[in-house]
């Protein structure tokens, strides 16, 4: 059964670019099925077996795989296997930073997901430093992780940082290196990820348990993040 479990696959339609490490050009493909060990790609431009490559999706969430096998796929069009790499078992991992060992209600918890093998979803560009280096900006952000299913306008955010409201929203910017609105959309989705993947949670809940009181708002911010739907990533999240 375990077994079974482990090399079932899923259908799913995922647009995605790929990298060839190290060093190589972006490609776009498209997900045919993947599964908790691996996943089957489409493109035009084949990589070599043994190749390492770097999938991405969406702005964040990005995965480390080999090519196992490469086949013709229709006219023009080449398959690809991989197998995923850099994780466990226990599989998907979320930026540390994103997560604060707090549930919503204040209480500890190990929230970092573990069900969506082989997949990490980190922010890029940020400047982590800032926030240890930055009085007011190490003050906005425990404020906004452990409050980030609040509505959390950037006035209410200012004023944590004492900071006038077009200072603060330019002074975070330039020093964190991306605007604050996107970095509390990270936070919210890497937590979104993190009860999704448990199961235990509707779509709905998880919307309202990290801060977005529109269901259609959720739906297309966490497809901006991830290039998934909610009800696709739920697919791909099955136990290992």
């Amino acid at each position: 059964m375990e077994n079974r479990r482990r090399n079932e696959r899923m259908d799913l339609e995922l647009e995605a670019t790929s990298t060839s490490l190290p060093g190589g050009d972006a490609i776009s493909i498209r997900a045919n099925n993947v599964s908790v060990g691996g996943a089957y790609f489409v493109t035009g431009q084949p990589p070599k077996k043994g190749d390492l490559l770097l999938i991405s999706t969406g702005n964040a969430l990005e995965m480390l795989g080999e090519v196992v096998r490469v086949v013709d796929h229709a006219e023009r069009l080449f398959g690809f296997a991989i197998r995923f790499l850099g994780s466990d078992d226990r599989g998907f991992r979320v930026d540390a930073s994103a997560h604060n060992g707090k549930d919503h209600n204040g209480n500890g918890s190990d929230e970092v997901p573990s069900l969506f093998c082989g997949w990490n979803f980190e922010l890029k560009r940020v400047n982590e430093a800032a926030f240890n280096y930055y009085q007011r900006l190490s003050r906005v952000h425990a404020y906004v992780t452990e409050n980030y299913w609040q509505d959390l306008s950037l006035e209410s955010v200012a004023d944590v940082a004492a900071m006038e409201k077009t200072y603060f929203s330019t002074f975070f910017h330039e020093k964190v290196g991306v605007p604050f609105s996107s970095w509390l959309q990270y936070l919210r989705i890497s937590k979104a990820l993190g009860l999704m993947g448990s199961g235990d949670y509707t779509v709905t809940e998880v919307a309202t348990r990290v801060g977005f009181d529109n269901l259609t708002t959720f739906r297309r911010t966490f497809k901006k993040w991830t290039n998934l739907t909610p009800a696709a990533f739920r697919k791909m999240a099955k136990p290992c």
